[in-house]
C-alpha cells in the first residue's frame, strides 16, 4: 500500500526541438508546464533535461519519476542528488558523453561584477550561457544581453509563482542553461564565477559538483581565490564603462546590495586612481544590518576600515563592534586585493596559465608570507560572529 505521506513529483510529456524544450511537472495533485526557450538552435537530450530539472526537486521529495527515457548514468546521478526513489525508463549511454572533442569552457553568466570579472580572466573562446528568468529578473536579462551570451529563457522561477517556485530547493538551478547546452557546445569545464567569500574561513579545497560531473562537466576555479574586493577591482580595470549599468541591472535604487557595491566602487576607484563610474552615490543607508549577518560583507568591512574609509561602510550597519574597528586598525588587509593561488591547483593548465598572466597584468599578485599571517588572524577573529 502506497504511503500517502510520501511527497512525489513526476515529469512527463517531454518535447524537445532545436529552439524549445517543454515538459509537464506534476506534484501536489497539480500539473505545471515548464519550458526552456533558446535564442539560437541548440541540440539537447532527454538525459540532460532530466539532470536540468533535478535541482527543482532538491531533497524535498521522496519519489521522483520520469515518463521519458534517460540513460543509466543520469538516473543514478539524480538518485544520488535527490536522495529519493527515482524511476525512469532507461536507454543506452548517450554518445555525446564520450566525445573526444569535448574541451570547451562554459561560464554561467549573470552580468554581475563577479561574472564579468570571470569573463575577463577567461580565454576569448569561452562560451557565455545565461538564464533569462523573467519576472523579478527582467532587468538582469536586458543587461547581460549586451554581451551576446547564449540565452535560455525559462519559467522555472515562476512556477507555481515567484514566491513558491521550486528553484528554492537547490541553488544549482542556476546552471540549468549550462546543463542543457553542454553537449552541443562540446564543454568539459564549467565556471560559476564563485568568489572567495565564506570559503575564506577554511583552507582551499576542490569544488566537486557531482550532478555536473555526471554529464562530464568539471568545475574550473577562476575567481575562487579572489574576494569581492578583488573582483570589483578587476571590473574597474577591465570594464569601467559597465559598472553603473551592471549595478542597475542587479539591484533597485536604494537597495542594500546597490549601496554596498557603490561603496566598494568608490573606495577602489580612489585606490586605483581612476574616475568613479558612479555619479549618484549617496553615502547614507537607513535599513541597517547586523555585523554578523554576512561573513563576506564583514570580511570586506574590515578592509574598508583598514584603509581608513569607515565612513563608506559604517552606514550599512546598525553597529560595528569596537573590536572589529581595533582589529582593522592593526592590520593592512592587503590580501583582500591579492590572490589565494591555492585554489588554482584544480584549474586546468590551459586555463590556469593565461589566468595567472591576466592576474599579473591587473596587479593581483599572490599572497605574501605576511598576507598569510593576516589571513589566519582574520579567520580566527571572524569566528566570534560566524
Amino acid at each position: 500500500m502506497k504511503d500517502v505521506n510520501l511527497r512525489s513529483i513526476s515529469f512527463k510529456d517531454l518535447n524537445i526541438s532545436s529552439r524549445r524544450v517543454s515538459l509537464t511537472m506534476h506534484y501536489d495533485n497539480t500539473d505545471h508546464e515548464i519550458w526552456y526557450e533558446f535564442d539560437r538552435e541548440i541540440e539537447t537530450t532527454s538525459s540532460l533535461v532530466a539532470i536540468a530539472v533535478a535541482p527543482l526537486c532538491g531533497r524535498a521529495f521522496d519519489e521522483v519519476s520520469f515518463d521519458f527515457e534517460i540513460d543509466g548514468e543520469a538516473l543514478e546521478s539524480i538518485r544520488s542528488f535527490t536522495r529519493a526513489d527515482v524511476s525512469a525508463p532507461t536507454k543506452p549511454r548517450e554518445p555525446q558523453r564520450d566525445s573526444e572533442d569535448r574541451d570547451g569552457t562554459i561560464l554561467s553568466f549573470s552580468g554581475g561584477f563577479d561574472s564579468i570579472a570571470a569573463k575577463a580572466l577567461l580565454p576569448d573562446d569561452t562560451h557565455l550561457v545565461s538564464l533569462d528568468l523573467g519576472g523579478w529578473f527582467k532587468r538582469e536579462a536586458e543587461y547581460f544581453g549586451r554581451f551576446n551570451p547564449i540565452t535560455i529563457k525559462t519559467n522555472i522561477r515562476q512556477v507555481p509563482d515567484q514566491r513558491t517556485a521550486l528553484t528554492s530547493n537547490n541553488w544549482l538551478f542556476m546552471a540549468t542553461g549550462t546543463i542543457l547546452c553542454s553537449y552541443h557546445l562540446g564543454a568539459k569545464y564549467h565556471v560559476f564565477g564563485t568568489i572567495l567569500g565564506e570559503r575564506f574561513s577554511f583552507p582551499a579545497s576542490p569544488r566537486k559538483i557531482p550532478l555536473m560531473e555526471s554529464i562530464g562537466l568539471q568545475e574550473a576555479p577562476i575567481t575562487s581565490g579572489i574576494t569581492e574586493i578583488g573582483t570589483t577591482r578587476i571590473m574597474l580595470q577591465t570594464h569601467p564603462e559597465e559598472v553603473a549599468a551592471s549595478l542597475q541591472s542587479l539591484a533597485n535604487n536604494g537597495d542594500r546590495k546597490q549601496y554596498y557595491k557603490q561603496s566598494m566602487v568608490t573606495l577602489l576607484a580612489e585606490e586605483l586612481g581612476v574616475k568613479n563610474p558612479i555619479s549618484d552615490f549617496n553615502p547614507e543607508w537607513k535599513n541597517k544590518v547586523g555585523f554578523g549577518g554576512s561573513y563576506t560583507t564583514a570580511l570586506s568591512a574590515l578592509y574598508f576600515m583598514a584603509k581608513g574609509r569607515m565612513d563608506l561602510i559604517a552606514p550599512l550597519y546598525d553597529e560595528i563592534p569596537a573590536e572589529a574597528v581595533t582589529f582593522s586598525k592593526s592590520h593592512r588587509m592587503d590580501f583582500m586585493t591579492r590572490v589565494n593561488t591555492d585554489f588554482y591547483h584544480w584549474t586546468p593548465r590551459h586555463l590556469r596559465n593565461p589566468l595567472f598572466e591576466k592576474l599579473s597584468n591587473l596587479d593581483l599578485v599572490p599572497y605574501s608570507e605576511s598576507d598569510w599571517d593576516e589571513v589566519h588572524e582574520t579567520r580566527e577573529f571572524l569566528k566570534k560572529w560566524f
